[in-house]
């Protein structure tokens, strides 16, 4: 059990989030929302994709 714990620990420490706060036109807010896409998930790709 204390090895799950320690494996646990290592997985939160590593993809631990922050809270961030981005600007975007209300219009494409609104198309997200009705297209039901995760803007969140969309920044983080494109974050991660810029950064290589």
């Amino acid at each position: 059990m204390t090895e799950w714990l320690r494996e646990k620990a290592l997985y939160r420490a590593r993809e631990r989030k922050v809270r961030m706060n981005i600007m975007v036109p209300v219009s494409l807010r609104d198309a997200s929302r009705q297209q039901g896409i995760n803007v969140s998930k969309v920044a983080t790709e494109a974050l991660a994709e810029l950064l290589g």
